[in-house]
C-alpha cells in the first residue's frame, strides 16, 4: 500500500494469508509514483495506491514502469477532483463490497442486448430523445473486472464507455436530437504538465466554482439539442435554471469543444452509493442497475476539465426497444 503524507496515520494495512508480506510505503506529495515503484516494489506486487493531496494531478504510473508482474490500483482519491478525509470510510467500503466478476458478467449482459447498430436516450417526462448512430469509428471501453499482470486499474470502478477513436481532436460521434441533463455531476481538473506547474489553490479554486454551478442539475434539469454530436443549442422550461444556461453557455465560449459529447458512459456498479460534493467515485454510480453518464471536455489537451453528469432519468435502449440502461 502506498500513502501520502497525509494518510500516514489514517489509513492502516493489516496483514493478509493472500500474501507473503504486507508492507506501506509513504510516496511524498511531489515524488513521481514510476521513481517510487521503480525503486522500492519488487515483481510479482499488488500495489494500492492513494494519491490523495498528491501534487501531480495524474496519479497513473507509466505502465512500461511497472515491472512483469506488478499490478497497481488507484484510489478515486486524485486531486483532480477534491476528496475530504471523512470520504475514506464510505470509499474503502465500496472498494470492498465491489464484485470485479459480476461486474464482468454484467458487461457481457449489456453487449449482448445488442440488437442494432441504433441507441436511443429517451426522458419520457420531457418527451424527448436523441439518437446514436454506432459505426467503426465508436470505440468501447471497460474500466471494471480484475486486473491482471502489469495493468493499472481505479477503484472503487464499474464503467463502460463509448468514445470516438478521435476524441482527443474533440471529433464528434453521430448523435441527433434533444437530451436532457439532470443528476450529479463529477468536475475533473485537466491533468497534463502545464496543469500541474500552476498553483493547485488557483485550480481548485476556480473548479470549486464551476461545481457548485453546474451542482444545480441535481434539481434542475437542461435540455440539449444535439447535431452530429455537438451541443446545437440549450434551454430550460425553469426561470430557476438560467444559472445553469449561462454557466454552459460561458463554457462554450472560453472553448468551443465543450459543445462535444466526448463519452456516452454506462455505470454499472451496484455498491456504489453517491457522496456529497465534487468525487470521482460517483461516475460509477449505478443507480442499483445500469445508469448512463454524458462526458464533455477532454481534461489532457489543453482544455481546463472533463466533467460527468449522471443521469439516472435517461432511458437507453436500442432502436428496436431492447432495454440497456436507466429506467426499465
Amino acid at each position: 500500500m502506498i500513502l501520502t503524507p497525509s494518510l500516514q496515520e489514517e489509513i492502516y494495512l493489516g496483514e493478509s494469508s493472500l500474501y507473503q508480506q504486507c508492507e506501506t510505503l509513504i510516496c511524498q506529495f511531489d515524488e513521481p509514483i514510476d521513481k517510487l515503484v521503480e525503486k522500492s516494489i519488487p515483481d510479482d506486487s499488488d500495489i494500492f495506491f492513494f494519491p490523495y493531496e498528491y501534487i501531480n494531478f495524474d496519479a497513473k504510473p507509466n505502465r512500461q514502469k511497472l515491472k512483469p508482474n506488478q499490478r497497481f490500483l488507484i484510489a478515486a482519491c486524485s486531486p483532480q477532483t477534491p476528496f475530504a478525509l471523512s470520504d475514506f470510510p464510505q470509499l474503502l467500503k465500496m472498494v470492498h463490497n465491489t464484485n470485479v466478476h459480476e461486474l464482468e458478467n454484467t458487461a457481457e449482459s449489456f453487449f449482448s442486448s445488442f440488437d442494432s447498430n441504433k441507441i436511443i436516450f429517451s426522458d419520457k417526462r420531457f418527451g424527448v430523445s436523441a439518437t446514436l448512430n454506432l459505426d467503426d469509428h465508436c470505440i468501447w471501453t471497460e474500466v471494471l473486472g480484475a486486473l491482471g499482470n502489469n495493468e493499472v486499474g481505479l477503484a472503487p470502478c464499474g464503467e463502460i464507455a463509448l468514445v470516438h477513436d478521435d476524441f482527443r481532436n474533440a471529433t464528434t460521434m453521430d448523435i441527433n436530437g434533444t437530451i436532457v441533463l439532470e443528476g450529479t455531476p463529477i468536475l475533473h481538473c485537466r491533468r497534463d504538465v502545464e496543469a500541474r506547474n500552476k498553483d493547485a489553490s488557483i485550480i481548485h479554486g476556480k473548479q470549486k466554482e464551476l461545481f457548485s454551478n453546474l451542482e444545480l442539475l441535481k434539481k434542475q434539469p437542461v435540455m440539449m439539442e444535439i447535431e452530429k454530436g455537438k451541443i446545437k443549442s440549450i434551454s430550460s422550461n425553469s426561470k430557476a435554471a438560467d444559472k445553469l444556461v449561462k454557466t454552459f453557455s460561458d463554457l462554450f465560449a472560453s472553448d468551443e469543444r465543450y459543445r462535444v459529447i466526448i463519452e456516452i458512459g454506462i455505470s454499472i456498479n451496484k455498491v456504489i452509493e453517491l457522496l456529497s460534493g465534487n468525487r470521482t467515485s460517483n461516475e460509477c454510480f449505478s443507480n442499483y442497475d445500469r445508469c448512463i453518464h454524458f462526458g464533455f471536455g477532454i481534461d489532457e489537451v489543453g482544455m481546463d476539465y472533463h466533467f460527468d453528469v449522471v443521469c439516472p432519468n435517461t432511458r437507453v435502449a436500442t432502436e428496436h426497444g431492447t432495454w440497456l440502461a436507466g429506467p426499465r
